[in-house]
């Protein structure tokens, strides 16, 4: 049997240091970073939490948080990582759906 492992995480509110540390993280077919990328930040902070999630792990999504503004949520579609009000296939298995904010 084939195991997909999927990494979630929520809330790094730019604090994205401790990314390594998750077990399994650099591996995992997809990461989800759940929410809040930022503290009320912008697009440039959101694109710096974006780029240490992706020196990680390419294959991610993500969604906003209650913290995140509608620039953050335009900027995540425009990158075509945005899984708020989505529902996304992949690895032709595995369907993740988003409600963030």
């Amino acid at each position: 049997m084939n195991t997909t492992r999927i990494i979630t995480f929520g809330a790094p509110k730019m604090a994205t240091r401790g990314l390594r540390n998750i077990p399994g993280i650099v591996k995992a077919a997809r990461v989800l970073a759940n929410g809040d990328l930022t503290n009320f930040g912008d697009r440039t902070e959101t694109k710096s939490v974006l780029n240490e999630i992706m020196g990680v792990n390419l294959s991610i999504f993500a969604l906003i948080g209650n913290l995140d503004n509608d620039e953050i949520n335009t900027y995540l579609d425009e990158l075509d990582l945005n899984l708020h009000g989505q529902a996304r296939l992949f690895q032709d298995e595995v369907c993740s759906l988003g409600i963030g904010g």
